[in-house]
């Protein structure tokens, strides 16, 4: 009875949260969740406002077919790659993008953040068969006629439309299935989708993203992200970062342990200063290096509020030239590829403590203990080999 309450009760909580466009912002917020870095002091001669925008315009722009054409094979592998992550292919979400296949497991990343929000997608996928109540849709894939399911019997309270959405399947959607892992300090987390249609797994296995190669973060280096933000996003579709101010503005090899909160959560995260725009909704995309290619973090988080100047060009080229240690309070912030790779290749090593660390939230139910503890060991030993084979897939 006390996981069904607590699963009442996180249904409840993270639906209100959803409906509301997870506009749950605080003095300095996570773009996607509402996290907040509360190293942030507010400058009381400053005008403060919620605003998204780095630079003198808002540089995201909509990845459609015909971009595609005309963008490099690496922009083209990312979006392919991207996709969102909902509660039944609902229009607000987060983003999460696919990392591989793994001893036929289909392996996707996103944010440590998003997951504890989605707590709920998690807590079923190990049942035969397993109930899947959320999605992840890859809107890139060319097919999206959905396709009738036989009838099935369905819950009478429903209205018609629901009960006919129940029986849809779309060839572009999977199902979040299984958690692996979620690491605090790295913001991050990794976890397995189902995948009916074949083939969505071929076209995903061509366009993986992988870590590999380890990269420093230089200054100045030109980024490409994309995501599923809100802001000026009403259909929440995929979106890329697009202006000059889309690049690493803290030093080279500069990362420090940004304290974010929410009233769930808070922890520090390892992290680099970056200019592109982004909001709720773009958490956990994937950053890459815009010339290479090169997978060089996660999107995290992003100072709310910001003051009104941070959109005029020469104060922006102000906090760029002169390294202003004021912009760790007015810009965004991605977790390292490095820092990602240390710790998941430390903690890959300790399946005894990962295990016991997730199976502290569940109380002390047998059964849960038991299956939880057989997924956990088994993610951590994957873990570990996909490492080895990303090591190994270096040039």
């Amino acid at each position: 009875m006390k996981i069904l309450q607590k699963l009442l009760t996180s249904l409840h909580f993270h639906s209100a949260l959803l409906l509301k466009s997870l506009a749950i912002f605080s003095v300095v917020s996570l773009v996607s969740l509402g996290l907040s870095s509360c190293a942030k002091l507010v400058d009381p001669f400053e005008e403060y406002e919620e605003i998204f925008q780095i630079g003198p315009e808002w540089g995201r722009k909509p990845v459609t077919e015909e971009t595609l054409e005309k963008m490099p094979p690496a922009f083209q592998r990312q979006a392919k790659a991207t996709g969102k992550i909902a509660l039944q292919r609902s229009k607000a979400g987060a983003t999460a993008f696919y990392i591989g296949e793994f001893r036929g497991k289909h392996l996707m990343a996103t944010n440590h953040h998003v997951t504890q929000v989605f707590e709920k997608c998690f807590l079923f996928g190990y049942l035969d068969p397993p109930e899947l109540p959320c999605t992840v849709e890859f809107p890139l894939f060319p097919d999206k006629t959905p396709i009738k399911r036989k009838s099935k019997d369905s819950d009478a309270s429903k209205d018609e439309k629901d009960k006919e959405e129940e029986n849809l399947t779309y060839p572009n959607v999977a199902k979040v299935k299984t958690l692996f892992g979620e690491w605090s300090e790295i913001d991050f987390a990794i976890f397995e989708i189902y995948i009916e249609n074949d083939a969505l797994k071929s076209y995903l296995r061509d366009h993986a993203i992988t870590l590999q190669p380890i990269r420093d973060i230089k200054r100045g280096t030109p980024l490409q992200t994309m995501g599923f933000g809100f802001h000026q996003n009403e259909d929440r579709v995929l979106k890329y970062a697009s202006d000059s101010d889309c690049k690493v503005f803290s030093k080279s090899n500069d990362y420090r342990s940004i304290e974010l909160s929410t009233e769930m959560v808070k922890y520090s995260v390892w992290s680099f200063v970056h200019g592109c725009d982004s909001s709720s909704g773009d958490s956990g995309s994937a950053i890459l290096d815009a010339e290479t290619g090169d997978f060089l973090g996660i999107l995290t988080a992003g100072a709310l509020p910001k003051p009104k100047r941070i959109m005029d060009r020469l104060f922006i080229d102000h906090l760029y030239n002169t390294s202003d240690e004021r912009m760790w309070d007015m810009l965004s912030f991605a977790t390292p590829v490095r820092r990602i790779y240390s710790h998941l290749k430390k903690v890959s090593n300790d399946t005894k403590v990962d295990a016991e660390t997730k199976l502290s939230s569940i109380s002390d139910e047998e059964l849960f203990k038991k299956e939880f503890q057989e997924i956990r060991i088994d993610s951590a030993n994957i873990l570990q080999q996909w490492l080895e084979a990303e090591r190994q897939s270096t040039p």
